[in-house]
């Protein structure tokens, strides 16, 4: 594809009043979806007919010699954006939300640049020990901690333990992991070196 995607706008509405088995945002987005489809394809399928004239002006090829070539100027040179980049602020205040004294919300979490390849055996000893459901669940704690992917299997267990009775007293994910960091921290300071 050459360029950038067509975009086209449907307006779906819903009534609460209407009887249905789906749901209001439901009902809206499938018909916004069916006008859009209106709007972008607006042809009579059942009585196109061309005359003589018409069809002398449908090409048949394109000729593709001008066009850039992406892969040597890479798809940025070759393609320049239309519209410089919009701050987010810029997008909320289009949208009608008021910007003037409202800061933009952060995110409180730093993900880490490259996730580490903990080992199914890890995994698996959180899940056996019940402190995670399955292993993805165990992967996503184990991405919280300050532990080493090399770490040893009594260890991680050991982490997760203090993990899941920081989660079972209620808090936040990011506050359980940093009890159960602090707590490997400690322990970890105790070992004579």
């Amino acid at each position: 594809m050459v360029g950038r995607a067509p975009v086209v706008i449907g307006v779906g509405i819903a009534w609460p009043a209407e009887k249905s088995k789906m749901s209001l945002h439901q009902r809206a987005k499938k018909r916004a979806e069916a006008d859009a489809i209106k709007v972008r394809y607006d042809v009579d399928f059942g009585s196109a007919t061309l005359t003589v004239e018409e069809q002398g002006d449908i090409v048949d090829a394109v000729e593709v010699e001008n066009l850039p070539d992406a892969f040597d100027q890479g798809v940025d040179e070759a393609f320049p954006q239309d519209e410089p980049q919009r701050s987010e602020l810029q997008n909320l205040s289009e949208l009608g939300f008021d910007t003037d004294d409202a800061p933009i919300p952060q995110s409180k979490a730093t993900p880490r640049p490259d996730p580490r390849a903990w080992t199914l055996q890890q995994k698996q000893a959180i899940v056996e020990n019940g402190y995670a459901e399955n292993v993805h669940e165990a992967k996503a704690m184990l991405e919280k901690s300050i532990l080493k992917e090399n770490a040893g299997v009594v260890v991680v267990a050991s982490w997760a333990k203090h993990y899941r009775a920081a989660r079972d007293e209620g808090k936040e994910s990011d506050e359980a992991a940093m009890v159960a960091n602090e707590a490997y921290q400690n322990a970890k300071a105790k070992q004579p070196a």
